[in-house]
């Protein structure tokens, strides 16, 4: 954790967390389960690596992926790209969840040939946070329903929608889906592979610091 100076009321966050899973899970069974399909804490596999995202929600108007956000304060962005929380009379610089977002998308598309116009990336920030963000598909968490029912125009056909659902369920590491219920020695796959209890990224070892290191830093960088 850095010092706040003189020079600078910024520093890094270290309140990067994620909102908890009941809220968002309560808003989405508001969702008719005949149109949508949803998966929990995405652990997406893809060249021998992996990646994270809390939910994707396919339906035939498209594929939601959403990123939560359990944070604080006013949530802001600026010209040159950083984005803000502020609280308590600081300003932290945060980690662009944009960026977050975009990274699985591009690994997504990896897995699944999908167009630009079939995938809709959403960032969810808890209700503590006051957004000062003007973009779109960037919302509270009660609004996530009510953003989802707008796109009501179909995108994608049947036929597609299950082969999609059909390579999501395949590509989701069930070693990973998992994680946060069990110490990270109890998960481990037929080739003794560790995966991070936070994000469910498979674990690399460490030769400087003869340790797990969790390779997805964006959302976790867990060392074990």
């Amino acid at each position: 954790m850095g010092f706040i100076t003189s020079l600078s009321k910024h520093s890094l966050s270290p309140i990067t967390g994620k909102l908890k899973d009941f809220p968002i899970s309560l808003f989405l069974r508001n969702l008719d389960k005949n149109e949508y399909s949803i998966l929990e804490n995405y652990n997406l596999e893809y060249n021998g690596d992996s990646t994270v995202v809390d939910y994707i929600v396919s339906s035939k108007y498209g594929i939601f992926v959403i990123n939560s956000k359990n944070m604080s304060g006013i949530i802001s962005n600026s010209n040159d790209g950083k984005w803000i929380q502020k609280i308590n009379g600081y300003e932290n610089i945060i980690e662009n969840p944009l960026l977050e977002t975009h990274d699985f998308i591009n690994a997504l598309k990896e897995v699944i040939p999908l167009k630009n116009s079939e995938i809709i990336p959403i960032t969810v920030f808890s209700t503590t946070s006051k957004l000062e963000v003007e973009l779109d598909g960037v919302i509270n968490s009660p609004e996530i329903v009510r953003k989802i029912k707008s796109y009501n125009t179909p995108a994608i056909n049947q036929k597609n929608l299950e082969n999609i659902n059909s390579v999501l369920q395949a590509s989701n590491s069930k070693n990973g889906l998992n994680v946060v219920k069990y110490p990270v020695t109890k998960i481990i796959d037929g080739n003794k592979k560790y995966f991070c209890p936070k994000c469910g990224s498979k674990l690399k070892v460490s030769k400087i610091e003869n340790n797990f290191v969790c390779p997805n830093n964006k959302k976790c960088g867990s060392k074990l």
